[in-house]
Formats: structure tokens, C-alpha cells, sequence
């Protein structure tokens, strides 16, 4: 490979590498910052307006709707899964286009399990700002038992909070650094051989100062 085309691509790998540590060391540092940390938010706060830099919520104020879609796949009268609107606590009425915070549960089995952790008056709980549309069978259910609810301004979210796995952003750090160090000693490495002088593999025998060769008995050949 030529040198010239050998430094240049490592440099660009290495531009490369310094751009994921740089993302890396920044998720690894907002993942400790504000991973773990939940911000305390009503129903009717969410309803309004979504945090914008926090995933982790703890849920307050809210009340249950009558109607749950509970899913049971292998009929062991254990839901597989719940989705569960919620209100705010002072709300008497939902009228027309009303909406609502959807929530969903996949550690909950039953109707008791379901009333222990809505009755404990704040509800962990993740916001995913890629998924807010329901299952296209969820939905349908939902929209049956609440006909008159606006689906389009509802704000899903995941019961539980699941802290994320910082192992990847590391382990991208650290690939990324050993990449720069490759990149840097390959850059070195084909910089110093570039300036060096240029020898001849045979230089060595083919000395132009060289006088005529002899043989054993130490006399010239004619």
C-alpha cells in the first residue's frame, strides 16, 4: 500500500475514533449524570408538557381508568403484559378528545399486583420519545373501551424504570481510544519511513568503489 495514501487513511480513521470517544465519554457522563436520577412530575404535568432532558419519571397525582387490555398469551391466568390509562387525581369528568397517560406493565400478573403498585401514590416509570404509538391490537381494544379518548395527544409510558446498560458506551470509549493510538503510530510509523533514505536491497553488493574482484590466490581476473 502506498504511504502516502497509508497516512491519510488513518488519519481519517482517526478522526473517526476521536468522534465516538468523544460521544462515548458524553453518553457515559449524561447516563451517570441523569440516569438513575427521576425527575418527580404529575399526570396532569405530562399531560401538558414532556421533560425534555430526563427519561426516568416518577409519576404523581394521577388516578386509574375503570378499563385495562391485559394480555395473556399462554393462558396461565398471568398477564403477559397491561396497558393502564391514567388521569390526573382531580379530574371528575373526561368529556370529549379527552387523553391520557398509558401506561404499561410487563412485571404485572394480576389485578392485585396491578392496584399495589398504582396505590402506592408515585409510579417509576420511563418516557421512550420513539415509542408512543400503542401495538395496532392494544390500540384497537383501548379505543373500544375508550371511544371518545384523543390517542394522538396520550403519552405512553413503561412502568418500572430499568437502568441502561453502560457497559456499550465503554466499551466504545475504550475501542475508540486503542483505535486513535493504532492510527497515530500507523501515521508515525509511514512518516519516518517516507523521510528516511531510500537503499537499494543489493546497495551492499554492488559498491561502485569496489576494485576488481580476486580469486583465491589473491590475483585480479582478466
Amino acid at each position: 500500500m502506498d504511504r502516502k495514501f497509508a497516512i491519510l487513511l488513518s488519519l481519517c480513521l482517526g478522526i473517526v475514533c476521536a468522534f465516538v470517544h468523544w460521544f462515548g465519554t458524553k453518553s457515559v457522563q449524561e447516563l451517570n449524570d441523569e440516569g438513575d436520577q427521576a425527575i418527580s412530575v404529575s399526570c396532569a404535568q405530562l399531560l401538558e408538557k414532556w421533560p425534555r432532558d430526563n427519561f426516568h419519571l416518577l409519576l404523581t397525582d394521577y388516578q386509574r381508568g375503570n378499563y385495562v387490555v391485559a394480555r395473556d398469551e399462554d393462558q396461565d391466568e398471568n398477564w403477559e403484559l397491561v396497558y393502564v390509562p391514567l388521569f390526573p387525581a382531580h379530574l371528575k369528568s373526561l368529556g370529549n378528545n379527552f387523553n391520557s397517560v398509558i401506561v404499561y406493565f410487563d412485571d404485572v400478573k394480576n389485578e392485585d399486583e396491578l392496584d399495589a403498585r398504582l396505590d402506592a401514590g408515585d409510579l417509576d416509570a420511563q418516557l421512550w420519545y420513539t415509542q408512543q404509538e400503542l401495538p395496532e391490537q392494544i390500540y384497537s381494544d383501548m379505543a373500544q373501551k375508550y371511544r371518545l379518548m384523543d390517542f394522538s395527544r396520550c403519552v405512553v409510558l413503561q412502568g418500572g424504570f430499568r437502568p441502561p446498560n453502560k457497559d456499550i458506551a465503554k466499551y466504545a470509549v475504550l475501542a475508540s481510544y486503542l483505535g486513535m493510538i493504532a492510527c497515530g503510530i500507523i501515521v508515525v510509523w509511514n512518516v519516518i519511513a517516507l523521510l528516511l533514505p531510500k537503499h537499494r536491497p543489493n546497495d551492499f553488493f554492488n559498491d561502485e568503489d569496489d576494485g576488481p574482484i580476486s580469486n583465491r590466490a589473491g590475483l585480479p581476473d582478466f
